[in-house]
């Protein structure tokens, strides 16, 4: 399948973000519902910055049938990484303040609170994540400064808890 306003399926990620927001989701909402786009943008941008950037981050590599979802080490978001090396959220080109991206492959079970299954509470722990940073690092030859340099910037696990819960939007919870 072609999409006409793809120009480049290589380069035009995006492209492809911009236009899944104007048209495919915004445009389904008011002729849907009425509603008018303006009115809905934001509200559609914050479900994805709010919690699920994992799905973001999934539904561009399925779209594009290539690159790798990661973890934004030692943020609290998910993006998707191309595979030129550019990374991509709701938000286009990722402009944020990672140290480095993790590929999921290598995140063990942190990125489960991600998926915001019923029943779902877990916490990670300050531990974990400096464990998986680890286990990176030693699969990647880093040296021991790379775990240093992010379990210095990692705050301690009642921080981690609040940030988790604060932008935590659970449709599941009464």
């Amino acid at each position: 399948m072609s999409y006409k306003w793809i120009t480049n399926p290589k380069t035009d990620v995006e492209h492809w973000i911009n236009k899944f927001f104007e048209h495919q989701v915004l445009g389904i909402y008011n002729e849907t519902y009425g509603i008018d786009k303006s009115d809905i943008a934001e509200g559609i941008h914050s479900h994805y910055r709010s919690g699920y950037c994992y799905f973001f981050a999934h539904m561009l590599k399925a779209a594009f049938n290539r690159g790798q979802v990661c973890w934004a080490v030692p943020t609290s978001h998910v993006c998707f990484m191309d595979e030129d090396g550019i990374v991509y959220d709701c938000d286009g080109k990722y402009s944020g303040e990672a140290y480095d991206m993790i590929p999921e492959k290598y995140c063990g079970n942190i990125l489960e609170g991600y998926k915001h299954l019923p029943g779902y509470n877990h916490f990670v722990t300050r531990e974990e994540i400096i464990e998986v940073v680890s286990n990176y690092a030693k699969e990647m030859n880093y040296p021991d400064s790379y775990c240093n340099d992010i379990a210095e910037m990692l705050p301690d696990d009642e921080e981690i808890k609040k940030r988790i819960q604060e932008s935590k939007t659970d449709f599941f919870s009464n």
